[in-house]
């Protein structure tokens, strides 16, 4: 796939910018409005099936009632300027108070989609800014959806996996405690997994079996894949921003549920009129069977199979109207261990215990505050604990701590109709403290066959990151169809870089009719590099600040039977990328770029089938100095076809105690990807210092690994009683048992070779009783 030229995606967005002006030109306009008054008007859809909803009725400020007609729609006429309450309670769904401003003259269009009765708690919305709409890649996905999808056992994580723009596998490296996401052809280092606004260092357990956080205290998560606004940073690839739901502080409920991933509990209901809690706990069950799946594996006998556990307690305060307080500690930890009997490349100190141990403790502190409809304030405070223990063979062996403090002050306003700005201030500092006997980590594009000669690097650090942050944006609507925002964010590392840079961000979004919108975006970005590559014992603590350039097209088309068409495409441009240099560790000498076209067509429904079939063609290249060849990215992955379908066949109504009702579920999710590039090696060279081989690598990633596939299916059924359901699923991960293609292994010498598999047919048989 060739990248587009420099020049060509300014030329793309001015086309853009050009098109959204004549389609605004040629568009039929509202009816015309005093400007001594208003007009308030609306659709109410059903979130899960998209139909609309008639008969419905709609109240404003406690007096005046409108019912939706046939297609969902009210209208009020006229209407005085100033602050107003509109209150939904239909029979069927959760009801919903919306408070709105509007100008006189103003039409204020709204749309709403209302949850089914018994799913969750009133909602109440706040119609302050736009700013939500200036994401120009952003896909949003409701933890409601999830549940319904195969092969993720209802894990809002997993299914990041199966959005366009996302590579398949899991990959690490060493600017990550674990398995990280592969976003638009960035190093999974380079993109940030956000939890009510603060990072965490990893998003999944080993293996990519779970989530590291119980997808039943989210709410929703926004994937971003590039171009992302002014708010979110200190990552040049992509953002995975996930936010909690609300406790329940109706009634006590929960679940028990035991299957063979893992078993859990969840407990949550009222503390007082005004607060609530929800906690729960998870531990894996896999380590009881998987061992004796995988002891066929030549030369490695897995004595204890991958143990976890994650917990969360939210606790939630609503001491006054417009006041929102929560406090949220979580925590996740893992281990695996595993013995092997053979040496790996004929070095006897890679002989015995393979033990991995990653584990990390968050507690936010937040409040929120929205002293008027049009105004909203929100600031939090998190305090951290990471600790990482990695043994390899007898005598080599990383230990590291990490304890973290961050906070941040965000704030919205809504100065009318046309214009919005909002903007924040952030800060954190780190404390790493780390001692090792082991081997430089091998970088992305580094060929590394033969542990035997690799250096053993040996002693102990303490270090310590400042870092802080400002952003704002202005956002400008000069009609209802168009937005455009501005905006800026500031990054400054006070130790150890002492660097600040200035990052612009402009998107462009435009409805030139209903159910179609345009977007386009560019923004400037920056990050530190890993602190492996800043220590003083095996890094660089010159080095600079990586920067990349993102450049962002889409077009949403709404589609008949409740489906939407997503096309994107997207370049993106790296700098100042850190490689290994031969006198100094690392350097700055790196640069990259990513380009392709990526596809979605979804389709979401209360009843019958649902799912999407998501496509991308991408291409990720890297150039390791100046004047060295491109070469691909290590997990560059051409082509990347995700498909889910799901059926859901209830056979009776939903019952309000826990919201579930009786029916079967069907699904399956389906996976066709292209392998990763790989560096061929050309047999080896005896070396008598060291008494082994050394491989004769070929050119860097010259090669690529077959075309990988996967089937994972799920069938559940649901009893719901009055005051309990259960739930019995079967949920198969690799259905018909291919085991992918990961990589590849050498004997002795590098004259012969293998494929290392992944994991093999994994049944999760399961029963979850919830109340």
């Amino acid at each position: 796939m060739r990248h587009l030229p420099h020049g060509m995606l300014p030329a793309l967005l001015a086309v853009a910018i050009a098109a959204g002006g004549l389609a605004e030109a040629a568009a039929p306009g509202g009816g015309e409005v005093s400007a001594a008054h208003a007009v308030i008007e609306g659709v109410l859809r059903d979130k899960q099936s998209g139909e609309p909803l008639p008969g419905s009725p709609v109240q404003l400020d406690g007096k005046d009632i409108a019912i939706t007609d046939e297609r969902g729609r009210f209208v009020f006429e006229p209407v005085a300027p100033g602050a107003h309450e509109l209150w939904v309670q239909d029979p069927d769904h959760v009801p919903l108070r919306v408070h709105v401003t509007v100008a006189g003259g103003q039409r204020l269009s709204l749309s709403y989609a209302l949850d089914p009765a018994g799913s969750e708690e009133q909602e109440e919305v706040v119609v302050v800014s736009k700013r939500l709409q200036a994401e120009v890649s952003n896909t949003v996905v409701q933890v409601e959806e999830v549940k319904k999808i195969p092969g993720t056992q209802g894990d809002v994580g997993k299914i990041v996996q199966s959005l366009p723009g996302v590579a398949q596998g899991m990959a690490f490296s060493s600017g990550t405690m674990g398995p990280g996401l592969l976003i638009q052809g960035a190093a999974p280092q380079d993109s940030k997994i956000l939890i009510d606004g603060h990072p965490v260092p990893l998003l999944y357990h080993f293996m990519g079996l779970t989530s590291a956080v119980n997808s039943d205290i989210l709410k929703s998560i926004d994937f971003i894949p590039g171009a992302f606004g002014a708010e979110f940073g200190e990552a040049i690839g992509g953002i995975v921003d996930t936010r909690t739901r609300p406790c329940d502080r109706r009634d006590f409920g929960g679940y028990v549920n035991l299957g063979m991933i893992d078993a859990g509990v969840l407990l949550e209901g009222p503390l007082g009129p005004k607060a609530g809690f929800v906690a729960a706990f998870r531990r894996s069950t896999v380590d009881v069977w998987l061992p004796s799946v995988l002891e066929d594996i030549e030369g490695f006998e897995l004595t204890v199979a991958p143990v976890y556990y994650d917990y969360q307690l939210k606790l939630e305060l609503l001491p006054a109207r417009g006041d929102h307080l929560t406090l949220f500690a979580y925590g996740s930890s893992d281990e695996a261990r595993l013995v092997m009997q053979k040496a790996v490349s004929a070095d006897p100190g890679m002989l015995g215990t393979y033990q991995d141990q990653i584990q990390f403790h968050r507690v936010n502190l937040a409040w929120a505050h929205s002293p008027d409809p049009s105004w909203e304030f929100r600031t939090s405070l998190a305090g951290g604990y990471d600790q990482y223990h990695f043994r390899f063979g007898a005598e080599r062996f990383v230990q590291a701590r990490v304890y973290s403090m961050a906070s941040r002050f965000d704030w919205e306003w809504q100065i009318d109709r046309r214009w919005f700005i909002h903007g924040g201030l952030l800060a954190s500092t780190w404390s790493y403290q780390y001692s090792m006997r082991m081997p430089r980590p091998p970088k992305e594009g580094e060929v590394v066959a033969d542990f035997a000669s690799l250096e053993i690097l040996e002693g102990s650090e303490r270090t310590a990151w400042m870092w802080g942050g400002a952003y704002g944006v202005l956002g400008w609507s000069p009609a209802p169809p168009l937005l455009l925002t501005l905006g800026a964010r500031v990054e400054a590392f006070d130790l150890p870089l002492n660097q600040a840079v200035l990052l612009p961000r402009l998107s462009l979004r435009y409805e030139p009719r209903p159910g179609t919108v345009l977007s386009a975006g560019f923004g400037m970005y920056a990050q530190a590099p890993a602190p492996d590559e800043m220590s003083r014992l095996l890094g660089n603590p010159d080095l600079d600040m990586v920067r990349a350039r993102h450049y962002a097209l889409r077009v949403q088309q709404e589609l008949p039977w409740q489906g939407q068409l997503d096309v994107e495409v997207f370049y993106k441009e790296m700098e100042e990328l850190v490689v290994p240099d031969a006198r100094a560790f690392y350097s700055n000498a790196g640069r990259g770029k990513a380009s392709g076209l990526q596809l979605m067509l979804r389709r979401d429904a209360r009843e019958g089938p649902f799912g999407w079939l998501a496509y991308t063609l991408m291409r990720s290249e890297r150039q390791d100095g100046p004047g060295q060849p491109w070469r691909l990215f290590d997990w560059d992955q051409t082509h990347i076809l995700t498909m889910v379908l799901g059926y859901l066949l209830p056979t009776g109504p939903v019952v309000p105690a826990h919201g579930l009702r009786d029916g079967w579920q069907f699904g399956l999710r389906f996976s066709l990807v292209s392998g990763n590039p790989t560096t061929p090696l050309l047999g080896g060279i005896f070396d008598a210092d060291y008494d082994s081989y050394r491989p004769i690598p070929l050119e860097k990633n010259s090669e690529r690994l077959p075309l990988n596939h996967r089937l994972d299916v799920r069938v559940d059924y649901t009893w719901a009683f009055a005051r309990f359901a259960l739930t019995l699923f079967l949920d198969v991960q690799n259905a018909y048992n291919y085991r992918s293609v990961e990589g590849i292994r050498y004997n002795y010498d590098f004259t012969e070779r293998a494929y290392f598999r992944g994991l093999p047919i994994i049944p999760a048989l399961g029963l979850k009783g919830s109340f």
